[in-house]
């Protein structure tokens, strides 16, 4: 395989947030500490954390706390997509549609990984 060949498939997959955990992690393993690094600062510009006192997380928080008291267990991502899904069928008046869904599932995403 050549270079040329090479360098699209490392970009492709450095183009996700898991894929450059595993290759971080796996750099750590083999004591490859400088690529560590170099992933981990990747990682960083690429893929920014939220607050954590961001408006959605405060919200995704409180419906987390309010599922649990009725016994559903669900993590903060799955509680903010829950009330979303929620609000805008309610102001949509029952007219849900697949973009609505998309734009759920990328706020979310980039909220909460």
């Amino acid at each position: 395989m050549k270079h040329e060949e090479i360098y699209p498939m490392v970009d492709k997959m450095l183009s996700k947030k898991d894929s450059i955990t595993d290759f971080k992690n796996l750099a750590v393993k083999h004591n490859q500490y400088d690529l560590a690094a170099a992933l981990r600062d990747l990682e960083r510009k690429h893929f920014p954390k939220r607050k954590q006192n961001s408006k959605e997380h405060i919200i995704a928080r409180n419906i987390e706390v309010c599922l649990r008291m009725t016994d559903l267990k669900v993590d903060l991502k799955a509680a903010f997509i829950i009330h979303e899904v929620v609000r805008c069928y309610a102001k949509m008046k029952g007219k849900f549609d697949m973009k609505m869904a998309s734009d759920i599932n990328t706020l979310a995403d980039e909220c909460f990984g």
